[in-house]
């Protein structure tokens, strides 16, 4: 793994996230700047996916649950070569564009399912894992079919919500060991600290429900990589990999407060924040050797689907 080129792209996603924000002048920029890592690093080093086809049957499922961070996946989708333009990203939360200021299933190829409230994504994901594993064992008898992960990143906000705790009670039960959460744990609501409303231990409750809990550092980018090749070596349970992150990482002073989670920066906080990230301050940009790099992933594609 070339953490200099992950770290790059991070940032480039990071970048893009805060420039679509602050040019609809709504949207929440602090988990596309918290989870930049875990999910370029998910992307680049482990989904399966074809952006060629974006509805290849035994690709991977990534689901983001938390739906208002939508600028996040929106970027990785860009980069990654699925049909959503520099132009898109520009009319981000605009009239009839491909970047709604949610996920929209029938408007932008490469997202899964429609995440709105919170505790949706979540729920349609274990939806996702159990289709697979009833066709995996309908079909795979003289040969395998279907073999695939299904990814899903979430919050405080999803797991507070009782949907999560009925799916993943479920999901544990049915030993779903292809099913794989991020789970973006920044201590933050958009009402300030959890401890105000969410003091649950969630490591004891997700071993209650018999999932594999590992925990990391959400900005190490070996932890994270190591963390997902473990989840995907226990096939008897599903896996929760507790992500320790910042809420808006980069920003010099909103970083680690609920003031980044759901307002657009501004733009004298955006050039410090792309200085603290040793990144281009020009808007929307790309650097060439970004664009070389995630073009590796893109060709692997095809490969993956045709093997």
């Amino acid at each position: 793994m070339n953490t200099d080129l992950i770290k790059k792209t991070a940032n480039t996603v990071r970048g893009l996230s805060i420039d679509a924000i602050q040019k609809a002048s709504s949207g929440h920029p602090g988990l596309p700047l918290g989870m930049a890592d875990v999910t370029t690093v998910l992307f680049n080093e482990h989904l399966k996916f074809n952006p060629k086809n974006p509805k290849w049957f035994d690709r991977d499922r990534f689901v983001l649950s938390g739906g208002h961070g939508s600028m996040l996946l929106y970027s990785l989708l860009h980069l990654y070569g699925y049909d959503l333009s520099l132009d898109d990203i520009k009319q981000f939360r605009q009239w009839h564009s491909k970047t709604p200021g949610h996920p929209e299933v029938q408007d932008t190829d490469g997202v899964e399912t429609t995440t709105g409230p919170l505790g949706q994504g979540l729920a349609n994901a274990v939806g996702m894992a159990l289709a697979e594993t009833i066709l995996a064992a309908k079909y795979n008898t003289d040969t395998e079919i279907i073999n695939h992960y299904t990814y899903v990143t979430a919050g405080d906000g999803d797991l507070q919500e009782g949907i999560s705790h009925e799916v993943c009670s479920f999901a544990g039960h049915n030993k779903l060991g292809k099913l794989i959460v991020f789970y973006d744990s920044n201590h933050i609501t958009i009402d300030g600290d959890t401890k105000l409303s969410f003091t649950d231990d969630t490591k004891k409750r997700f071993e209650a429900y018999d999932w594999q809990v590992i925990e990391i550092d959400g900005h190490n980018y070996n932890e994270i990589n190591e963390a997902i090749k473990k989840a995907k070596s226990e096939t008897e349970k599903p896996s929760i990999i507790i992500c320790k992150t910042t809420i808006g990482f980069g920003s010099p002073n909103k970083a680690g407060t609920h003031d980044v989670h759901g307002s657009p920066l501004g733009e004298e906080e955006i050039i410090l924040t792309k200085e603290n990230l040793n990144i281009s301050t020009e808007k929307f940009y790309v650097p060439d050797e970004v664009y070389e790099f995630t073009k590796q992933k893109i060709k692997k594609g095809k490969e993956f689907e045709e093997l």
